[in-house]
This record gives structure tokens, sequence and C-alpha cells, in this order.
């Protein structure tokens, strides 16, 4: 092979790597540019299938509305110990029924709590009276006092209670 076909033949070679990669960066180009308006599309018809799906929603007539519950009533029940010398044993009804315990207290005490209504409508209060001197319960139902008791003598228990 002669000079001059070694150089046509380079010629050739370079031509061609240049032409591989012209191709190679023209097919990503078309590569990246087919994804976008993919993408796009894409985009498009899922927001127009979004409002034709919020076009065609069910109509609700009036009639068919199940009503809807009043909210329920409820009732905020105060209990309350007052005297001279504190309090022991203090049982009383909570919520739904339950009994709550606090083994002493220092006086005045004081618990509130909201009941639901229809709740059983029960409410109590007991504590032992730990020395002579006053020992007071209260119930308190809404503001109104339901129930009031009260002893004077040394380790008595007191009992409020109230049914509605």
């Amino acid at each position: 092979m002669t000079a001059a076909e070694d150089d046509e033949e380079a010629a050739k070679r370079a031509a061609e790597r240049r032409a591989r990669r012209l191709l190679g960066g023209v097919s990503l180009v078309l590569g990246v540019a087919v994804v976008g308006a993919a993408s796009i599309v894409l985009q498009v018809t899922a927001g127009e299938r979004t409002a034709r799906s919020n076009q065609q929603a069910p109509r609700v007539r009036a009639d068919h509305v199940a009503p809807i519950a009043p909210p329920m009533p409820s009732k905020y029940v105060t209990y309350e110990l007052s005297g001279d010398n504190g309090a022991r044993n203090i049982t009383y009804v909570g919520n739904e029924l339950t009994v709550a315990q606090e083994m002493s207290a220092e006086l005045p005490w004081s618990r509130t709590l909201e009941q639901l209504t229809p709740s059983s409508g029960y409410f109590s209060i007991s504590a032992q009276n730990p020395a002579a001197g006053s020992l007071t319960c209260r119930i308190v139902v809404d503001g109104q006092v339901v129930s009031q008791k009260s002893t004077t003598v040394a380790k008595n228990v007191v009992t409020c209670s109230h049914s509605r």
C-alpha cells in the first residue's frame, strides 16, 4: 500500500468516527426529545381524564342522603371535696362508669369530667375524713349542685351520689 492510499484510508476512518459520534449525539438528543414529549402527553391526558371524571361524577339526590345525626350534648360533672384536714381513699365514678381512686388529697380538691349523653347518668364520690373536723363532698352537674353531704367525725366516710 502506498502512502497516498494509507492517507486516504486514515481519512476514511476519521470520517467514519466523526459520523458515528454525530449519529450518537443525534440519537441521544432524539431520545431525550421523545421521552420529554411522552411525559407531556401523559400529563395532558391524565389532566383530561381527571377533568372528565370530575364532570361525570354521579349526582346525589337530596332524598338519597343519609341524615346527619345531631351532635350529642354533654354533661360536665364536677366532683368536689372541701374541709379541714384533707381526704383519704377518694373514690368516684369516672367516664363510662369507670371507677377512679386517689389515696389522699389536700383540700380543696376537684375533678371535672365531660360525659356524653346518654351515658349512665350515675355520679358518685366518697372520701374518708382523716381526723376530726369537717369534710364535705359535692357533685355539680352542668353548674347545678345535685348532691352535697358532710361529716365531722374522724375516720368517717362521706358519700355523695346522684342518678338522673
